[in-house]
C-alpha cells in the first residue's frame, strides 16, 4: 500500500508539468507516519497533513501555510455529521459497519443496522465486507440468508489455518473455530459466496505449515479468495521475527496458492451456465467482444471477484438486470440480458 500510494503521488505531480495542477496536497496516514521521509524525498509535494489535519485544506489552498508538513497528534476525528464528496459511482457506496455496536458494548449491532438499512427505499444491495471470525454468529448468517437485499456473500477473512501461524499473526481464532464456522454458513446458507484473504510466506512459515494451508484451500473451496505475500512493515512485530521467507520462497508459495483456487474458481463459475444471474450493471465493457460490464451478488466492487460481461442487451450504469450466463472463466463470466423488465435502484 505504501508502495502503491508513492506512485499515485508522483504520478499525479506529473501534472504540474503537463497537466494544470497547481498545488499538490497528501492528506493522510502515510503523511502522518512518515511525514520527515515524506517531505525529504518529495520535493514536488506542495504540503503534507497528517489525518487529524484534513479539514485545514481548503484555507491551505487559499492562503498557503508557512509549515510545509502538518501532521501533529490527531486532534479531530470525522463523524456522521462531516461532509464528504462520494468516491464512488452514484449507485455504489462504502460504509465502515461490520464493528458497529462494539464501542456501546452491542455484540448485536450489526444486525440491528442491517435491519435498519434495507428498509431504506433505494438500497437495493447491502454487502458485508471482511467480517472477522469470532464476529460471525447464528442469527447474523440466518439474518442475511433471510432478508432480501443482503447479498449472499460472506467475506471472512482468516489469514492462515495453522495455530501457531495463527497465534504468532496475533489472531483470536483457531484452526477447528474457522472450520466450524465454515460448516455453520453452508449449513445455514446453502450457496453463499464465501470469501476469504490469506498470507504466504509469514516469518516462520514452515513448508509443512504452508502444505496444510494448501490442502486447507482445496478442501474447503472458497468462492472467492484472495492471497499476498508476506510483506515486511516497519515498526510491527513481526517485522522482527526470526526466520524472514525469502521472497522466492513466498513468490512459488503463492503462484500454488492461486493455481489451486483457480481451479475452483472456474469449476464453481462453470456451474453457473445457464443460470439466471442478478446483475449490477457499472458501464461498458473494456473488452471488445462485450457490450457492458456489471458484476453479479457474488462479485464483490472493485474487480476483486471478476466482473460478468453482457454481450445482448442494453441498461444503464447502476441498473439491476438479470442475466443469463452462456459462458465463464476462472473468475471472469459472460451473458446477456434477459427479456424481462429492468430494476433501476435510482
Amino acid at each position: 500500500a505504501k508502495k502503491e500510494s508513492i506512485e499515485a503521488i508522483l504520478r499525479l505531480a506529473q501534472y504540474k508539468e503537463t497537466g494544470r495542477c497547481r498545488l499538490l496536497i497528501v492528506a493522510g496516514c502515510l503523511t502522518q507516519r512518515y511525514k520527515d521521509e515524506l517531505a525529504k524525498e518529495m520535493p514536488e509535494v506542495d504540503f503534507f497533513i497528517g489525518t487529524g489535519e484534513y479539514p485545514k485544506i481548503a484555507d491551505i489552498i487559499r492562503n498557503g501555510s508557512k509549515e510545509k508538513v502538518i501532521a501533529g497528534i490527531p486532534q479531530y476525528v470525522h463523524d456522521h455529521d462531516t461532509p464528504r464528496i462520494l468516491a464512488t459511482p452514484r449507485y455504489s457506496a462504502y460504509q465502515d459497519s461490520t464493528s458497529y455496536g462494539m464501542d456501546r458494548g452491542d455484540s448485536t449491532g450489526l444486525e440491528q443496522l442491517l435491519k435498519h438499512a434495507v428498509k431504506i427505499n433505494g438500497i437495493e444491495w447491502v454487502r458485508l465486507l471482511y467480517l472477522y471470525p469470532i464476529r460471525i454468529t447464528r442469527n447474523l448468517i440466518r439474518l442475511i440468508r433471510d432478508e432480501e437485499k443482503i447479498c449472499k456473500y460472506i467475506d471472512m477473512p482468516i489469514q492462515h489455518i495453522n495455530n501457531r501461524i495463527l497465534r504468532a499473526m496475533n489472531r483470536s481464532h483457531t484452526k477447528t473455530q474457522i472450520e466450524d464456522i465454515i460448516k455453520m454458513i453452508r449449513q445455514e446458507m446453502p450457496g453463499a459466496a464465501l470469501r476469504t484473504s490469506l498470507i504466504v510466506g509469514f516469518p516462520g512459515e514452515t513448508e509443512e505449515e504452508f502444505e496444510e494451508l494448501l490442502d486447507f484451500v482445496k478442501e474447503t473451496r472458497f468462492d472467492r479468495l484472495g492471497a499476498f505475500k508476506y510483506s515486511q512493515e516497519e515498526d510491527t512485530p513481526a517485522h522482527k521475527m526470526k526466520g524472514q521467507i525469502p521472497e522466492n520462497v513466498k513468490k512459488d508459495r503463492l503462484k500454488k496458492i492461486m493455481k489451486a483456487q483457480a481451479k475452483i474458481a472456474k469449476e464453481k463459475n462453470r456451474s453457473l451456465m445457464g443460470s439466471m444471474q442478478r446483475v449490477l450493471v457499472e458501464g461498458l465493457s473494456d473488452e471488445t467482444e462485450f457490450l457492458l460490464k456489471g458484476r453479479a451478488t457474488a462479485q464483490a466492487p472493485d474487480n476483486i471477484d471478476g466482473v460478468t460481461y453482457i454481450n445482448k442487451g442494453m441498461a444503464s450504469p447502476g441498473d439491476i438486470v438479470d442475466v443469463l450466463i452462456t459462458d465463464a472463466g476462472d473468475y471472469d463470466m459472460a451473458g446477456e440480458i434477459a427479456e424481462r423488465a429492468l430494476l433501476a435502484p435510482g
